[in-house]
């Protein structure tokens, strides 16, 4: 779980840039 967590930020400020 600490994986998708980690990578849920990256893929939101993917999304906002």
């Amino acid at each position: 779980h600490s994986f998708v967590i980690n990578k849920t930020p990256l893929l939101l400020a993917f999304l906002l840039f």
